[in-house]
């Protein structure tokens, strides 16, 4: 091999199975089966630690950190309370998931009976488990019945409620049995 030069031996753009690369190794120059030095190469990608924003480590160990980060909880229907769904349609239905740190919320509502919501106060639809719930209270106006519009909070200890339900720019006690309360709201935890 020292006599033939490498610049001409033949360029191949596929491999096959037995195909051999040649090594300049420390000592002396030597073939080495290619799918050996694929799991040589290979091995040494996944057990060598790389210095990361998450902090230093392997391959492996990033490739999982950022799966774990895409988990999807899928679609939750929780139990409600003071509330029913809009309709009983399926869309409609109250609903939230967590996908990777981004948590969403969503549903139709109308109240069991007039809710009061004098001075201030909130009427809770249903509470977020642990994994689930905002570090500080989240609010978003959301448009109901009628010009309708309420605040849609829910609050560090999971607690998804409606209050400040005004129609125009009178603030309203209660909100009546029938009326109509559309929500969505998204915001990331972590």
């Amino acid at each position: 091999m020292a006599d033939q030069m490498i610049n001409g031996l033949p360029v191949k753009t596929n491999i096959q199975a037995g195909d051999k690369a040649l090594i300049s190794g420390v000592a002396e120059e030597y073939l080495i089966d290619i799918d050996k030095l694929a799991d040589i190469v290979l091995n040494k990608l996944t057990n060598k630690a790389f210095a990361l924003d998450q902090g230093t480590m392997t391959l492996l160990a990033a490739l999982n950190a950022l799966n774990s980060n895409l988990k999807d909880s899928g679609w939750i229907f929780p139990d409600i309370s003071n509330f029913k769904v809009f309709n009983d349609g399926e869309a409609e239905k109250v609903r939230y998931r967590k996908i990777g740190k981004k948590v969403i919320v969503k549903g139709i509502v109308s109240p069991l009976d007039e809710t009061k919501l004098a001075n201030g106060a909130s009427s809770t639809i249903f509470t977020l488990p642990p994994d689930f719930r905002a570090e500080s209270t989240y609010t978003r106006i959301c448009q109901g019945t009628s010009q309708g519009i309420f605040l849609l909070q829910i609050t560090a200890n999971g607690n998804v409620s409606l209050a400040r339900y005004r129609k125009g720019g009178e603030y309203l006690a209660t909100v009546q049995e029938n009326t109509w309360l559309p929500f969505y709201a998204e915001y990331v935890i972590g």
